[in-house]
């Protein structure tokens, strides 16, 4: 952010709130760039909180060295993926009710797809069997660089 900023010309805080938006949305995306002007003129949060963060969500995602192109492999890496993120959602004493998968092809186009569970669940058999459903969505027509399973958790 900072890199960018400095290429428009932008290096202080009092630069940053006298920029035009249209600027800041043209290099940061409509989002972002409203998100920066915002703060920079002491918008957002008015408090600081001390209560600790919990998280929305736990996820793994693993690049392989060599692109996956048997869909065993694949799967293996699933089921691999969704017990490590499982194991440390039960440590945490949470509860799985939505399923995901990152897919990433040696394009390296990356989608990634959602399923909810039909009843919050910690069941192992449940969530990798919803994984690899999720991961039957998607077209296989192409290797696969990375594969990523998120889990995410009832608040």
């Amino acid at each position: 952010t900072t890199k960018k900023l400095a290429t428009l010309g932008i290096t202080t805080v009092a630069d940053l709130a006298a920029t035009d938006a249209t600027v800041l949305t043209s290099a940061f995306g409509p989002s972002t760039g409203l998100w920066i002007l915002l703060l920079a003129k002491g918008g957002g949060d008015t408090e600081v909180s001390s209560e600790p963060w919990i998280p929305r969500s736990r996820s793994h995602v693993i690049t392989f060295a060599a692109d996956l192109t048997e869909r065993g492999e694949m799967d293996d890496a699933i089921r691999e993926l969704t017990r490590r993120t499982l194991d440390e959602v039960v440590e945490q004493g949470r509860i799985v009710p939505r399923v995901a998968v990152t897919v990433r092809t040696s394009t390296f186009y990356t989608r990634t797809k959602i399923r909810k569970l039909a009843t919050p669940s910690t069941d192992a058999g449940v969530i990798t069997e919803t994984a690899l459903a999720v991961f039957d969505q998607f077209e296989l027509d192409r290797p696969i660089r990375l594969l990523g399973v998120r889990l995410e958790l009832s608040m």
